[in-house]
This record gives C-alpha cells, sequence and structure tokens, in this order.
C-alpha cells in the first residue's frame, strides 16, 4: 500500500477525534438522585447492551469516515485493482526495447539507448520496492523480429504435403476433442519462443531481481539492425491471451521514427486487442529533438564493362536526412586491393589487402531530404573481389556513415559472335571496338563462332558468357533457338544486327514469333531510306537511353554524321504496347526504327534494323561507333553481373561441391572496434547424404536463437579449405538499412490520433523518471471518495436511529 502525499499519513491521528470527544462527553454526565428514573433505569439496564452496540458502530463510522478522507488526501494507492479478496493479482511487465541503429544517436554523451536502459532500471528499481506480486519479460525488438521471421519461414518451408491433405479429413474429426490440447500446446510454444529470445522470460520480480536486471542490461548493446515492433508485440499479444489470470503491462521504449509509425495500421490492431485483453501499453520514447544526420545510402558500380585492369565508375549516394542543409561535405573514398598471389599462399590468420586512399569528394551542399550522388574511379590491376569502402564524418548516428562494396572483377568479359557474313566483316569491326589493341583495354573478350555452336553447345557452357551477338545470321535451328532463349532468359544479353543474309520468315516467325519471342518487332522487307529533303537532316535520330548518353541533346556532332542507305522496315501496324517492354530508343530519319529494345525474362535483347559492317550505313567507320557499342556491351551486360545487396543480419552462406572442398571453413567477421577481426570456424555438410554440396553458414537462426556473427557491419571473407591443400576466399559486403538513418520524429499527438481508438499512454524517457511512481499501483481515490460518501451516508442514518425522537404532536 503506497500513498502519493505521504507526509499527509499523519492525518490518521485525527481519527482519534471522536473517541475523545466521546470521553469527554461521559466525563460531563454527573449522577443525581431522582425517584423517577429508577423505573427509566431498569429499562435501560434492559436495552443497554444493543444501545452499546449502536453507539459503538457510530463511533467506529465516524473515525472510518476521517481515515477515509485523510486517506483520500494523501492519495492511496494499491497494486491489485479489484482489491481482491482470494489472493493478490500477479502483475506481469512487458518491457520491449527499440535497439535498432537510429537508437544510437548521441544524445549528451550517451546514447538513446543508453537512456532507454535507464528506464528499464528505473522500473525494475520501483517494482523491487513494489508490495505486491510482479513478473518481468525484457524483449529487444531485433531478437524478437529475427526469431519470428525463422518461424515463419520453417512453416512456409513445411508447407501442405499431400501427405498432410489425405489426413485432413481424420484431422477435422478430431479437432473438438483436441481443441484443450492444442491450446496448451499454443501456449507452451508461445511460452517456450519466448524464453528463447527474450533477456528474460516471466521472471520473478523479488529482493534480488535489481542484480538480474543489472546483469542483463550490462550485457546489452545497440545493434547496427532495422527492427520493428510488430514481432515482438506479436509474441507479447500471444502470451496475454495465454494467461488471462495475469495483469498486464507493456512498455515499448523506441525512438518513434516519423517513417515507422506514419501509418501504424498493424501496430494498432495488436495494441488494440492487447486493450481488450485487459493490457495497459506505455510508449516511452528515447529521443526528444531531431538532431542532424547524413548517411551514406548507395555504394555500387555503374553498369559498365567491369574487367580487371579497366577503371570502372562506382556511385556514391549521400542523403540528409534533418531539416536543415548541410555544407562543405567531405566523403572519403578508399579501395583495397588483394593480390591473387599473396591470397593464394595466405591462412584465415593473415591479413591481406593493400589499402588506398582516393582523393576526397567534396559535396558543397545538401539540403534537407536531398540524395546528391557522385560518381568516383577505381582500378584495380588484378582479377578477384576487391572492396571499395566509402565513409563520411562522424555525426548524431555513426552506423550510417560506412558503406562497403565488395566487386568481382574477372579477367575479361566473355561475349559470344556468330557471323552470317562468309567474309566475317561484321565481326572484324566487332573485335576492332572490342580489343583496340595496345592502345586500351576495354575488357571485352570477344569469342567468334558459327552459327552451329548456338545449336551444340549446352546451357552451363553458354552461361559463360555475358553477351551474344548475332551479326547478320540467315537462320537458326530449333535447338539454338532455345538455347539461346534459355540464356537470355537466364539474365544474358543479346544483340541482334541484321543485313543482306537475314532470312525474314525465320526472324518473324521463330525468333519474334508473335511477340512472344526474342525479337522485339516484326519486320517486312529491306528498303533504301530515301534522300534527305535538307543536309542539315540527320539520318539517325537517337531516345534518351544509356546507349545514347553521350549523343542526347546533340551535345556531339558525331551521331549526325552516320548516313544509312538500307535498313529493314517493320510492319506499317507495329507499334510498342503500352504494357510491354518494347521500346524504340533510336530511329531513322523517316521514322521507322532503327534500333529496339525489350526485356525477355531476366534478359535484355537490342535488335538493330541495319548493318553493324559499313555495307547499309558508314557507321562502323564513324567514331562515335565505338562508344556506342561499349556502351551496348555494359547495357546488356548488366543484368549478368549486379552486386548484390546484402543487409546487416542476413546470412552468409556457403554451398561447396563435395568433390573440390573440403568440409572445414574459417570466416573472418569484422570486430567490435575498427581494423579487428572475429574468427569463426565452422564445419560444412552435406544437406542429404547424396548430395554433391556442401553447405554451411553464419548468422543463421536456429532453435529459436538469432546468431549475431553477421550483426556488423563491414566486410566478411569466408576461407573455404581446397580439396589440393589450399584456400579459396570470398568476400561479402554487409551493410546497415539505409532507411533506419531517418531522423525524423512521429508528432505525440497525431501518432495517439492514428493509433485510435487504442488509448497508450505516450510520454518521453524524461518524463518517465518523474512519474515511474504513479505506473506502481493503481490509484483509488475515486473508490474511497465512493465509499466516503457512503459512510457518511450510513453515519447519519444509524445516528437518528440511535437517537430519541418524540412523536410527532407529543410534548417534549
Amino acid at each position: 500500500m503506497q500513498f502519493t502525499h505521504p507526509f499527509l499519513i499523519t492525518g490518521f491521528l485525527i481519527v482519534l477525534a471522536p473517541l475523545l470527544i466521546h470521553l469527554i462527553n461521559l466525563m460531563r454526565h454527573q449522577r443525581v438522585k431522582w425517584a423517577a428514573m429508577d423505573f427509566l433505569l431498569q429499562a435501560y439496564k434492559k436495552h443497554r447492551k444493543w444501545i452499546w452496540l449502536k453507539q459503538l458502530l457510530l463511533l467506529l463510522m465516524r473515525m472510518a469516515a476521517i481515515a477515509l478522507i485523510v486517506a483520500m488526501l494523501a492519495q492511496l494507492r494499491t497494486h491489485d485493482q479489484w482489491l481482491s479478496m482470494f489472493g493478490e493479482k500477479t502483475t506481469h511487465h512487458y518491457v520491449l526495447v527499440d535497439d535498432s541503429y537510429s537508437m544510437s544517436e548521441r544524445i549528451s554523451g550517451s546514447t538513446a539507448f543508453d537512456k532507454s536502459l535507464q528506464t528499464i532500471a528505473r522500473i525494475g528499481a520501483q517494482l523491487v520496492d513494489s508490495e505486491t506480486s510482479n513478473r518481468f519479460t525484457l524483449l529487444r525488438l531485433s531478437k524478437a523480429e529475427r526469431a519470428v521471421t525463422e518461424q515463419d519461414a520453417a512453416g512456409t518451408a513445411a508447407g501442405p504435403s499431400a501427405e498432410n491433405n489425405a489426413e485432413t479429413n481424420a484431422a477435422e474429426a478430431s479437432a473438438k476433442s483436441k481443441s484443450k490440447s492444442n491450446a496448451a500446446d499454443a501456449k507452451a510454444k508461445a511460452e517456450a519462443l519466448m524464453a528463447q529470445v527474450a533477456d528474460l522470460s516471466n521472471e520473478l520480480v523479488d529482493s534480488s531481481f535489481d542484480v538480474t536486471l543489472e546483469e542483463k542490461r550490462n550485457g546489452m548493446e545497440v545493434t547496427q539492425l532495422s527492427a520493428g515492433p510488430q514481432a515482438a508485440l506479436g509474441l507479447v499479444r500471444q502470451l496475454i491471451d495465454e494467461h488471462p489470470q495475469e495483469r498486464s503491462i507493456v512498455y515499448l521504449l523506441s525512438d518513434f521514427r516519423a517513417p515507422d509509425w506514419e501509418n501504424p495500421a498493424a501496430v494498432r490492431n495488436q495494441l488494440r486487442e492487447m486493450e481488450k485483453a485487459g493490457a495497459r501499453v506505455q510508449l516511452i520514447s528515447a529521443v526528444r529533438n531531431e538532431q542532424p544526420n547524413l548517411g551514406i545510402v548507395e555504394l555500387a558500380p555503374t553498369e559498365d564493362t567491369r574487367a580487371a585492369g579497366v577503371p570502372l565508375f562506382m556511385n556514391v549516394s549521400v542523403k540528409n536526412f534533418g531539416k536543415q542543409a548541410v555544407n562543405k561535405v567531405q566523403l572519403t573514398i578508399k579501395t583495397t586491393y588483394f593480390d591473387p598471389a599473396e591470397t593464394a599462399a595466405a591462412t584465415p590468420d593473415a591479413t591481406l589487402g593493400k589499402p588506398e586512399a582516393l582523393p576526397t569528394e567534396f559535396i558543397d551542399t545538401i539540403g534537407p531530404g536531398e540524395t546528391v550522388t557522385r560518381r568516383v574511379q577505381v582500378y584495380f590491376p588484378e582479377p578477384g573481389e576487391h572492396v571499395v569502402t566509402a565513409e563520411l564524418p562522424d555525426d548524431a548516428i555513426a552506423a550510417d556513415n560506412r558503406r562497403w562494396a565488395v566487386v568481382d572483377f574477372p579477367e575479361g568479359e566473355r561475349v559470344l559472335v556468330v557471323d552470317g557474313d562468309v567474309a566475317q566483316a561484321n565481326s572484324y569491326y566487332l573485335q576492332a571496338a572490342f580489343q583496340p589493341g595496345q592502345r586500351a583495354n576495354t575488357g571485352i573478350r570477344p569469342d567468334v563462332q558459327p552459327a552451329s555452336f548456338l545449336r551444340d553447345t549446352t546451357p552451363e557452357t553458354l552461361a559463360q558468357y555475358r553477351v551474344v551477338y548475332l551479326l547478320d545470321v540467315p537462320r537458326l535451328d530449333d535447338r539454338a533457338v532455345e538455347n539461346l532463349e534459355t540464356f537470355v532468359r537466364g539474365g544474358g544479353g543479346l544483340a541482334v544486327f541484321l543485313g543482306p543474309d537475314a532470312n525474314i520468315s525465320f526472324y518473324n516467325g521463330r525468333l519474334y514469333n508473335e511477340g512472344n519471342g526474342l525479337m522485339p518487332m516484326p519486320l517486312t522487307s529491306d528498303d533504301l531510306l530515301e534522300p534527305p529533303l535538307s543536309e542539315d537532316s540527320p539520318d539517325v535520330v537517337v531516345m534518351d537511353h544509356p546507349l545514347f548518353s553521350a549523343f542526347a541533346d546533340e551535345r556531339n556532332p558525331l551521331i549526325r554524321l552516320v548516313t544509312v542507305e538500307r535498313y529493314f522496315r517493320t510492319a506499317e501496324t507495329w507499334e510498342p504496347a503500352e504494357q510491354s517492354t518494347t521500346q524504340v530508343i533510336a530511329s531513322l530519319r523517316n521514322r521507322q526504327p532503327l534500333a529496339v529494345e525489350s526485356t525477355f525474362g531476366e534478359g535484355r535483347v537490342v535488335a538493330f534494323t541495319s548493318t553493324l559492317a559499313p555495307q547499309w550505313n558508314n557507321w562502323a567507320t564513324n567514331p562515335s561507333f565505338v562508344v556506342v557499342l561499349l556502351n551496348l556491351q555494359s547495357y546488356l551486360a548488366a543484368s549478368g553481373r549486379s552486386v548484390e545487396q546484402r543487409m546487416v543480419g542476413t546470412p552468409v552462406e556457403l554451398q561447396m561441391p563435395a568433390d573440390k572442398y573440403r568440409p572445414e571453413v574459417t570466416f573472418i567477421a569484422p570486430g567490435a572496434a575498427n581494423a579487428t577481426r572475429v574468427r569463426i570456424d565452422a564445419t560444412a555438410a552435406k544437406p542429404e547424404a547424396d548430395s554433391p554440396f556442401y553447405v554451411t553458414s553464419i548468422g543463421r537462426i536456429t532453435a529459436g536463437q538469432a546468431g549475431s556473427e553477421t550483426n556488423r557491419s563491414g566486410v566478411y571473407e569466408a576461407w573455404e579449405s581446397t580439396a589440393a591443400g589450399g584456400y579459396d576466399v570470398r568476400r561479402f559486403a554487409l551493410n546497415v538499412e539505409p532507411t533506419e538513418g531517418e531522423v525524423a520524429l512521429a508528432d505525440p499527438q497525431r501518432l495517439l490520433s492514428r493509433l485510435d481508438p487504442v488509448k497508450p499512454v505516450f510520454r518521453s524517457a524524461d518524463e518517465f523518471e518523474a512519474e515511474t511512481s504513479d505506473e506502481g499501483g493503481f490509484n483509488i481515490s475515486l473508490l474511497v471518495m465512493s465509499m466516503l460518501v457512503g459512510l457518511l451516508i450510513g453515519e447519519q442514518a444509524l445516528a437518528y436511529f440511535a437517537s430519541y425522537h418524540p412523536a410527532r404532536g407529543a410534548v417534549r
């Protein structure tokens, strides 16, 4: 039992006032000898016990009335809202703390996460001093989200099988008899999952609880993950439903950023279910004011050709998440080159890589909410997986100030060239553009083969090429077309140049196939391009497309010097459908298409209606020809060389051929401090006895526990033991989720209105310190006042019946 104003407790001494008044009145009585009173004295003695009882009750009621007045003024509080006569009701405190990296925001020398931990400590200390029964559950949002994700994935993977479907009827027949058992199983599963992922699960609050809580708090750190509250609230709601005998209070400690709480429909539904179950909800914000924050939201290579010894551009995007413009931003770029020879002779304990700092990029101004992208050039002389790092100066949230990219540079990009010209004139000009000799290295390795190669090759062999060039090929066998379709559908690129040897029936029937094939448009016949009416009219008109980025808006006059004499016309009624991926990217003076693009599966196709060699045009002799061909190669090969974006917390998984590798694997993960490394030894295993692969991973969720090996951003290495006794090294870049760097705070009033009809209490962690005692129990002042009114009415009624009242009209 507690009082909000304990200094008023001394007022309970006033309870003795009625007793003193009664004793004083007794002292005023005097004995007087009077014969008439003898009869009355005998009557009094006969009813004395009843009279004394009424007077005693009246005295006690007056004393109780004074006690209730004092209790009401001191605001009596109790932990048991219903004042149960059958025992004390346990209160379960569910504390959910957001440990996403936005909670690492620096605030007056500490972080928002530290402030949340201090609030948790205050809750625990107040519960220890409580006189009632309390239980405590502490859960981090990141652990709950990963555990629920793993649980959902396991349920999806299991799926309904034919055997399950066959047993459905029998299961439904016995469903009623097993309902209680199923409910018990659900309760047990929920409690087991909570016990696995929670830092404290259903912990009894006793005299030593503050020590236990302190130990847990000391081991908790803010992560570099991005997690929402839905998973944790779902777990808690399930436990509340399974324990209706408990009184529940749910505390959600977070920073309540606007992007996460603009449309809290899912959270609103969960909180509403909790309130229906009798739970009270408190939203405690650890951040009161927004601070400036810059974050690197992208670091990725451009679609240019990627090969060792060829410079490559990287796009680096910086976003201003704050409300004020930021000036003079310094962006540091660093490359780390891994020498193939050193790597081949090294062991997992070796520190490899030659870092090199590139010139600092300066960004004059980044406006509020603006994203600015810079292109930086990197160069690696040897093939392999090399690393590029971008970094900003420290600010309020440091986790999004660094970003890594692992870029795989092959020796060169292999392309398959099929030339239908007997003299191989088309392939000659193509090779001249891709392999200009010692003057420059494009990284492109053309492989000229006859048309029969497409028929006889295997999909695995064809997949080693990035792009296939069909140069005036008359026709292809059905097997060749099938192989080509499989190649493009899987992400390969296809370029088609027509010419005098092209068979229109084959191209329309087999390749176009009524719009379902590789060819993006139907053809009719070859035709001459009529002379221009004006000498200033160019033969070729290019669109805004990556292939012609150097010639857009007439910035380069070279494309105006290209002349076309003959081309293939498209059908008069043909035009790209509105919902298709087909588009005309270059046309002739008469508006007939010169180049048409489309997608086929995961790959891209670009078809030209004229020749590559200077037979029907002079493009191959124009300087713009090389530029367009290099852009064409980059564009068509882009889908096959995309860099996988891995977020912090996702597993790093390996699949190794069992005939080439041993099961021993060593992972190297980034350490807590810069330039530190953590070694993780693992043993791969075959998923099935007859599997040809070993598989292993780190960061996976097992038995409800989320692996923490991949919870830091940076570059991870996997050292695979080869059967020959050496190592093959693979690298993976894990980065933070960029949207978690948003610093805009949700307006409390708007947030509460969006959560309506749910009525949670929203307060900051600073306010919570002063009001923690208010949450220890239930203020029953209103109940005390009602009891006081009833007691005073009863006291007046008893006083009336206990006193003498002559009959109306009688002589007094």
